[in-house]
């Protein structure tokens, strides 16, 4: 499971990074700093530039056809997701986020039920509420290596049906990690523990 879900995020990279012939469908700003573009071609979003994301209300991104978003790859530089900035992106398959990402917002993914796996940088520290709550096809969560102290709100994976959590090498962390993931799942840790204050499942 660990090796596909790596494998389709390298394939994703490598599409990217691959010189782009047709210009961008839908484009628009999503921070101060930040923009978005949408290829048709690709069905991928890219969200580029330096600094946090707006938060939104209601319907997230203004992306006319976002029922054919397939692929969000969101680019070093980028610090956070908005508030609902993905709200009900329902053909959403793949997330690829930065080492830079430090926090993804309440409600940020809320009802994108294709998504069905997702690798979080070691750099985030704050998951807000919500944030992925009913994706219900999420079933694979990977926490890259160096994790820190991070903040997981606990409805943030609500009716999510996660049934397998990888976490890197040189895990520090001095808060109830997985506390609020309330699904059977099956944990594998890679390599070293720096630090583990507290319990990282005790309210599972």
């Amino acid at each position: 499971k660990n090796d596909t879900i790596m494998k389709k995020q390298l394939l994703l990279l490598v599409m990217m990074l691959l010189p782009v012939v047709a210009s961008a469908d839908e484009n628009g700003t999503c921070g101060e700093n930040l923009t978005w573009t949408f290829v048709e071609e690709t069905k991928t979003m890219t969200i580029s530039g330096t600094g946090e994301m707006w938060h939104y209300y209601g319907t997230g991104i203004p992306v006319q056809n976002r029922e054919n978003v397939e692929n969000l790859m969101v680019e070093e530089g980028v610090t956070s997701i908005g508030d609902i900035a993905f709200h009900g992106f329902n053909n959403l398959k793949t997330i690829l986020l930065p080492q830079s990402i430090e926090k993804i917002g309440q409600y940020a993914f809320i009802y994108d039920n294709c998504i069905d796996s997702l690798i979080l940088p070691a750099n985030i520290t704050d998951i807000g509420g919500g944030a992925f709550s009913e994706c219900t096809s999420l079933s694979y969560l990977r926490f890259q290596d160096g994790l820190g102290s991070i903040y997981i709100a606990r409805d943030a994976f609500s009716n999510c049906p996660i049934s397998s959590i990888y976490i890197g090498k040189n895990l520090s962390n001095d808060y109830g990690l997985l506390s609020y993931i309330n699904t059977p799942f099956d944990l594998t840790i890679s390599g070293n523990v720096k630090s583990m204050r507290g319990s990282v499942v005790a309210r599972c």
